[in-house]
């Protein structure tokens, strides 16, 4: 009789340990990135510039394969540079970037292995419109980049942006702050990534923006702004 209540226990057991659901593992951080994403809300130290950067709406693709896309050359443009001559700058930004026709602004963007707090964004800032290059150095000539630095694409990679998610993982948040570190580049005629000192790395702008997933491509978004 104990034998055969030693096995039962044991069988009873085995059924309820196996039945049970196991605990899941949380979602990485590089997964909740990937998708369709708009910015709701963006602020730094002057309060909020949602509508500042909005031309007519800032929107991104964050791929699989790292690869960002959109309308992103406003945001990176205030986070590089600051307010400073904003209203001057931003008055030159529909001839810098050609949104209207989808030519939209590139970068990339590296995530760790799980789940992650911080991660690294970088930016290229280049013109997508047919005036090319000249609009481009224009802007800069704008907001105050000596001549000896212009150049047609500036790689503004920034290092531990804190990333954060709220409401099922539906919104996603970006913090630029002090542990950030911004280092930004140019590339050589062989494509190799050489440091460019035409603005001070330590002056990028603290601040925030807070993103919603959408279904829509960003194209759509666009097209839906305009």
């Amino acid at each position: 009789m104990k034998k055969i209540g030693y096995l039962l226990t044991t069988l009873l057991l085995t059924f309820w340990m196996t039945s049970c659901d196991p605990t899941e593992a949380p979602t990485p951080t590089k997964t909740l990135m990937r998708g369709n994403w708009e910015l709701i809300e963006a602020t730094d130290t002057t309060g909020d510039i949602t509508r500042k950067i909005a031309f007519p709406i800032t929107a991104m693709q964050l791929a699989d394969d790292d690869g960002m896309t959109g309308t992103f050359g406003p945001m990176f443009t205030r986070i590089v540079y600051g307010p400073s001559k904003w209203i001057e700058a931003a008055a030159k930004f529909d001839q810098v970037w050609d949104y209207a026709n989808f030519q939209f602004n590139n970068g990339d963007y590296w995530v760790g292995k799980d789940v992650q707090q911080r991660f690294t964004v970088e930016g290229r800032l280049k013109a997508t419109t047919a005036i090319g290059g000249s609009a481009f150095t224009d802007l800069l000539s704008v907001l105050g980049v000596n001549s000896q630095w212009f150049d047609h694409t500036i790689y503004h990679k920034f290092q531990e942006v804190k990333v954060d998610f709220a409401d099922n993982n539906n919104v996603m948040i970006w913090t630029f702050d002090d542990q950030t570190i911004g280092v930004y580049n140019k590339k050589d005629t062989q494509g190799n990534y050489v440091l460019w000192r035409g603005w001070p790395v330590e002056k990028f702008l603290r601040a925030k923006f807070t993103f919603r997933k959408r279904t829509q491509g960003v194209i759509d978004l666009v097209k839906a702004a305009r």
